[in-house]
């Protein structure tokens, strides 16, 4: 695990529903340095399908010039090995990410129902708005993007 000095940036939203609240998107990201982002996103697709993906950023101002998910570059559609295009200090800040959206989460729940939901001890954490909460202590301009890119299809509204 990353230091904790290091700064990890969350937006999230959960859907209440059956007496649980189910993830709908959860980004949780480190500004690696002034033009680069490494981070994680979790949600469902719209076929409802669990995603869960590490990205690696890179910006100059509001053009994205890199978004490397998986094995693409989503910018430029080209296939790059992620650990070959991002650095490894980025590599270990998206693991680090990946294992903070899941430490928000009851793994039991989701082995037994195929859900990601929120674990009972973080509802202190969370605001509600009628059935959806939300957790939220920084914002990136890219945030709906990396969410559409992935193919989550709940995110925030600005």
């Amino acid at each position: 695990m990353l230091e904790d000095k290091i700064s990890r940036n969350i937006n999230a939203g959960w859907e209440a529903r059956d007496g649980h609240s189910i993830c709908r998107w959860m980004l949780v990201w480190v500004d690696v340095s002034e033009t680069e982002i490494a981070g994680c996103a979790a949600g469902y697709s719209g076929g409802g399908a669990f995603q869960l993906e590490k990205f690696y950023l890179r910006h100059s101002g509001m053009d994205i010039k890199l978004l490397q998910i998986d094995n693409e570059d989503k910018i430029s559609l080209e296939p790059n090995d992620f650990s070959a295009v991002v650095p490894s200090q980025a590599v270990a800040v998206c693991e680090d990410c990946q294992d903070q959206v899941l430490s928000w989460h009851d793994e039991e729940k989701w082995e037994d129902d195929e859900n990601l939901c929120l674990l009972d001890e973080k509802f202190e954490n969370v605001h509600y708005d009628g059935d959806l909460l939300f957790y939220k202590n920084s914002d990136i301009n890219y945030l709906v993007f990396v969410l559409e890119v992935i193919g989550i299809t709940s995110k925030p509204t600005k």
